[in-house]
């Protein structure tokens, strides 16, 4: 048997600017300072019962992103950005030893690279958006499946969160919509 409680708080200020660099450039620049604080209280309790236990941990980080876009037209316009973030760590519930809860997970950080195209045709009857994308996560949170361990006797799997090396995500998005009439929508999309 167990029992625990796990509480986030988030506190964030951010700003953004944009900047006409001329009539059809502009950029767009945004910082975002994050304080995460994560606590987690737990009592496991196995064949002799283990008092009650807080963990506890802030993590302060900042954010940015970046975005030039060119519009050719006020329908047709380009844009290629760049940005950080982060996700907080934390602590794993449902271990069945205080080893297990550890130290808990880190934060998991995301640089994210994307460069697309939207079109709008016809009065806006028909729009395109179009964009490809290139994630470098660094300690990206995975879940594992672990054989839970209570006296050296096996207890079954527990679901956690631990940090990998590294991970990278790529790829493409395309979405079309018609309008052909005010009554009738047609959308398609492909990623």
């Amino acid at each position: 048997p167990q029992l625990y409680n796990s509480d986030t708080e988030t506190y964030a200020a951010y700003a953004e600017l944009i900047y006409s660099l001329s009539d059809r450039l502009s950029f767009t620049g945004g910082a975002r300072y994050t304080v995460d604080q994560r606590y987690f209280d737990i009592i496991v309790g196995g064949g002799a019962a283990i008092p009650f236990t807080q963990f506890a941990n802030e993590w302060n980080e900042w954010g940015w992103r970046g975005i030039f876009d060119y519009k050719f037209t006020d329908s047709a316009m380009i844009y290629a950005s760049v940005s950080r973030s982060f996700q907080g760590g934390g602590y794993n519930g449902g271990s069945f030893t205080l080893a297990e809860v550890g130290e808990g997970f880190d934060p998991e950080f995301l640089l994210a690279y994307e460069v697309g195209a939207k079109l709008s045709i016809a009065s806006g009857r028909l729009t395109a958006n179009m964009a490809a994308f290139y994630y470098d996560y660094t300690d990206p949170q995975v879940f594992t499946l672990d054989g839970g361990q209570a006296g050296g006797v096996s207890a079954g799997f527990v679901s956690t969160i631990v940090n990998a090396d590294s991970a990278t995500v790529k790829g493409f998005e395309v979405e079309v919509v018609a309008r052909p009439t005010d009554s009738l929508t047609l959308s398609a999309g492909i990623g």
